[in-house]
Formats: C-alpha cells, structure tokens, sequence
C-alpha cells in the first residue's frame, strides 16, 4: 500500500462518516416531517368535513390532501430503507456524540492525512548522498559544489 492508497482510504472514511451523519440526519429529518404530513392530513380532512365547497374548491383540497399524503409516502418508503442501517448505527452508539466522537475523529483523520502528505513529499524528494562511492551519486551540480565544499571543510578539521 503505497501513501496514495491510504489518502484514498482516508477520504472513504471521510465519506463514510459523513454518510452515516447523513442517514441519521434523513431519518430523523423524515420522522418528524411524517408527524408533521399527519397533522396536516387531519387539519385538511377537519377543513372538509366542516365546511362546504364548489366544485373548484373541492378539487383544489383533493389536490392538497393527495400532495400531502404522497409527500408522506415518499418519506416512509426512504425511512423503510433507512430503517436497518439506522437501527445499527444507534446501536452501536454511532449518534451519540459522547460515545463516538465523529468531529474529533474527523479532526484526527484530518492529522493523519497531512501527515501521510508530508511523508509522501518526504518520501518523493529522498535523496542518498554516498559516504563512500563517489562514483554512485545522483546530485545535480549544485549539490555536488556543495558537497566538495563541506568535504574540504571537513577535512580541514580531521
């Protein structure tokens, strides 16, 4: 595994903390909005049994009952789906910020990530200057003035 595949398996962590923030946020997002469309259900249908209507008044409440029921649908088949993996994750505390801490994982996720980074450059720019074998350097000639330089002081002092 060389430092790219850890950055990439960084970010998929990233995203999968970020993914399972997000399934909490929809599911509970959708519990409440569904409690909301059923308040709203039974306000519309008090409005209809109270009161009458012309025909152009009924087909407008039929409309808003029916936008309102299908929002509520369309909510609970997404919370269906979300049901399992919601399930898991509050079971192993996932939400509760005391237990599993998801910004102070992401803050030291982060960490590691400038620090894999650093070594990757680290890593990129390495260098070995021979002690022995001249003959085997790769420098570029400034390095090597710079090298002959030191050697001579160097060898002033031995």
């Amino acid at each position: 595994m060389d430092s790219e595949d850890i950055l990439e398996l960084i970010e998929d962590i990233f995203t999968t903390l970020d993914n399972i923030k997000m399934i909490q946020r929809r599911y509970e997002n959708n519990t409440e909005n569904i409690e909301q469309t059923e308040l709203e259900t039974q306000d519309i249908l008090h409005f209809i049994e109270l009161n009458n209507y012309s025909n152009k008044e009924k087909l407008y409440i039929f409309n808003e009952l029916k936008d309102c029921r299908q929002d509520r649908r369309g909510m609970k088949y997404e919370n269906e789906l979300l049901e399992p993996l919601y399930e898991i994750f509050e079971e192993y505390d996932f939400f509760n910020e005391e237990q599993f801490k998801f910004s102070e994982l992401k803050s030291k996720l982060g960490n590691i990530k400038k620090e894999v980074d650093r070594v990757k450059i680290k890593q990129e720019n390495r260098k070995y200057s021979p002690r022995v074998r001249d003959d085997l350097s790769t420098d570029t000639e400034k390095e090597q003035v710079i090298r002959t330089k030191f050697q001579k002081l160097k060898d002033k002092f031995d």
